[in-house]
Parts: C-alpha cells; sequence; structure tokens
C-alpha cells in the first residue's frame, strides 16, 4: 500500500507502514517530527518544514474519490522511506497508524484513527495532555518493541533448526545438543506443535543414544502426532530419507513402520507420499518385493505428473537393487 500525506488543521499522520520490520530508534509523542524528504508531492504546494495544517493518509484511488472535497496537500512516500522513518522509528508495526504533529513540529499524539477522539482539537487548542500521552505512548512501544524482540527471537531460532536439518548429515553432537535446548524451548511454549516435536526427535537421533531417541519417538506418535497423518509420515521420512545420512546405528525403522503405516491407515492408502514413505521403510530392512509392491501404488496415486516422476525415479531404484541382489 502507497502512503499519502495530506493537510489538516494540525498536522495529522496516518500512515500505512511496516508489519514485522526491525524495532524503532526512539520516535515517539514529545519527539521531533522527521522532516518530509523523501515524498512525492501529488498535490498542492510541498511542505518545507513542520507547520499548523499539514497531514497524512493512503493511496491515489482515496484521492479519486474524495476530488474536489481534498482541497490540501497530498504527497506519496517513495520506496517506503517515510514509513521507515515515522512506523519503524516509533515501533509501529500496525496500520492504519496515525500521528498528530503540533505547531512547533512535534508529534504530540500516537494511535490508531479510531481512538483519537477529541485529541485533536486538544492538540490545536494547546489544552491536550501531553505527559499522559506521552507515558501511554511509551507504554505503547515498550509492548511492542518486547513482541518484536520475541518474534525475532523466534525467527532466529527458526532459521537455526532449519540450517541445522539442512545440513543434518555433517552436523556434530555437541551442535545438535545446541540445537535440542532450542527444540526444548520451542515445545515449552507449543507442546503440540508437529514440527517442533519432529525436530527434537531429530537432535536427539544425533545426539544420542538411539534408545532416547526412540523412547521420545514413540511417545509422540501415541500423543501429538497420532491423529496427525503429515506430523507421522514427517518422523518416518525423517529416519528413513536418504539425503538425510541418519547413521544406521541411530536410524528406527521400528519406529518409522509404526508412524508410515499409521500415517497411511489415516490416509486412507491414498497419499502418494506417505506410501512412498512407507515403502522406503521396507526397502531398508531388506524388504525389496514389499518396497516395489507398495512404490508401484504410490506411482498409481500420484498427484500430478512431476510428483509420479519421482516415485517412478525410486521405483527403478528398487529394482534394480532387486536385480541386483
Amino acid at each position: 500500500m502507497k502512503t499519502l500525506l495530506l493537510s489538516a488543521t494540525a498536522l495529522l499522520l496516518f500512515a500505512a507502514g511496516a508489519a514485522a520490520r526491525p524495532l524503532g530508534d526512539g520516535l515517539g509523542v514529545g519527539s521531533k517530527a522527521p522532516a518530509l524528504d523523501h515524498v512525492n508531492w501529488l498535490k498542492g504546494d510541498k511542505i518545507a518544514a513542520w507547520e499548523p495544517g499539514k497531514g497524512m493518509v493512503p493511496t491515489d484511488q482515496f484521492i479519486a474519490e474524495k476530488g474536489d472535497a481534498m482541497d490540501y496537500q497530498i504527497a506519496e512516500d517513495i520506496d517506503g522511506a517515510t514509513a521507515k522513518t515515522f512506523m519503524e522509528a516509533s515501533a509501529n508495526y500496525g496500520i492504519p497508524t496515525m500521528m498528530i504533529v503540533d505547531g512547533k513540529g512535534e508529534i504530540a499524539w500516537i494511535g490508531h484513527p479510531m481512538a483519537i477522539g477529541d485529541t485533536l482539537d486538544q492538540v490545536l487548542a494547546g489544552t491536550d495532555d501531553r505527559a499522559a500521552n506521552t507515558a501511554a505512548d511509551a507504554d505503547r512501544r515498550a509492548k511492542a518493541e518486547a513482541e518484536m524482540a520475541e518474534m525475532r527471537s523466534k525467527s532466529e531460532d527458526a532459521a537455526k533448526i532449519a540450517a541445522g536439518l539442512e545440513k543434518y548429515d555433517t552436523l556434530d553432537a555437541a551442535q545438535a545438543a545446541e540445537l535440542l535446548k532450542i527444540c526444548e524451548k520451542n515445545l515449552a511454549a507449543q507442546p503440540k506443535n508437529p514440527q517442533f516435536a519432529y525436530n527434537k526427535y531429530m537432535m536427539l537421533a544425533k545426539v544420542g543414544p538411539k534408545e532416547t531417541a526412540s523412547a521420545y519417538g514413540k511417545s509422540i506418535v501415541d500423543g501429538v502426532l497420532k491423529e496427525n497423518a503429515q506430523g507421522l509420515n514427517l518422523l518416518a521420512w525423517g529416519i528413513v530419507d536418504p539425503a538425510m545420512k541418519l547413521p544406521r546405528e541411530q536410524r528406527d525403522l521400528e519406529l518409522a513402520g509404526v508412524a508410515a503405516t499409521r500415517a497411511d491407515e489415516l490416509s486412507k492408502h491414498a497419499n502418494a507420499s506417505i506410501i512412498d514413505t512407507l515403502a522406503r521403510v521396507h526397502f531398508w530392512k531388506g524388504e525389496i518385493d514389499k518396497a516395489i509392491e507398495l512404490q508401484k501404488q504410490a506411482v498409481a496415486v500420484a498427484e500430478d505428473d512431476e510428483q509420479k516422476a519421482e516415485i517412478e525415479k525410486t521405483l527403478a531404484e528398487y529394482e534394480k537393487a532387486k536385480a541386483g541382489a
């Protein structure tokens, strides 16, 4: 969404701005309002400096709808620069956000347009409670920054786990142990999250011993994943996936078989990816004929040509193994 500026009676800033962006650098009620440098002026004279009678709302469609009723200056943000200067700097991560700038060029109020009430009239009359507005804004900012910090922490944790799984075959036990701490933290917050449960299993399998990972795996197969076909398949595939290169001594094929079989039952033997996983379990067990049988069934229910081609490639691998055996 584009951001537009318009004049009113005191400066009114009605911004379309940032969602999940870096924390602000201190802009708030009582601060001097930043200059409007990086904007295209679409209507009226350029506002060179803050003074009574300047303000802000969104999009050229809005201008067209208002027509001659909009007899004030209007400007459009350039590449989000103004949103960054005002929204990010004031730790505002939601839209719409409105700011009132008084005749001294100071921000007098920040909030949702629906909450403005009589504040604009009070600013114009010089009767607004600036101390209360400053305190309320400081409280809002503190909460916003805390929420953003939490979001950034979660994002960083997710990136670390994803990177660990991506290079799982080269991950050592010490690295896995560090990632396991993140998994535990995530599960403490969301104990029923299937992805978090899977992540923990994979790190336990890397740290060892196998018995510890197996015990946890059984607990989630009978617990949080019991009715979740995709979650069960994720766990089973994590164990048998050739690309993950889980050490043979850590590969719990019995657990993978239980999880994949349950997933296949839940999906009524109609999901090609799940059947493919079950086939791989039998292949690693040395049950090649069963693997070939299941892989052919997976081919038959493939959703599209791309998936069918991948499954047929694996089928050829099994058939070659049988011939070589």
